[in-house]
């Protein structure tokens, strides 16, 4: 499986639980000190899973990014180097077109 889609799917399940958490504080509100914390420490808990998931993501694509850039370049120099070979071999072929040995030349 590939990795990019393996963090959106643990972004969107840690963003499904810290929303249930959140509903489940507003609908029963803890009355206990340690019920509190305990929602907070669940609630902290999954958000900072949360921001360090999508930072993994994020870093994931811009390394992505710059892999590709990488290729993409190497590509165009490699192409443009076949077009200047053959931009030369036409060059030449004018020059010998333009001016042919007189060997070649009939009736001379």
């Amino acid at each position: 499986m590939n990795l990019d889609l393996v963090l959106l799917l643990a972004s969107i399940i840690l963003t499904v639980f810290l929303a249930a958490v959140g509903v489940e504080m507003s609908n029963n509100p803890p009355t206990s000190r340690t019920a509190r914390w305990i929602y907070r420490s669940v609630f902290i808990a999954f958000g900072g899973l949360l921001i360090g998931v999508t930072y993994w993501q994020g870093k994931q694509n811009i390394d992505e990014q710059n892999r590709v850039k990488t290729e993409a370049r190497a590509e165009q120099q490699r192409i443009e180097g076949q077009y200047n070979q053959v931009q030369g071999k036409l060059d030449g072929i004018t020059q010998f077109v333009a001016h042919p040995p007189l060997a070649l030349i009939p009736n001379r």
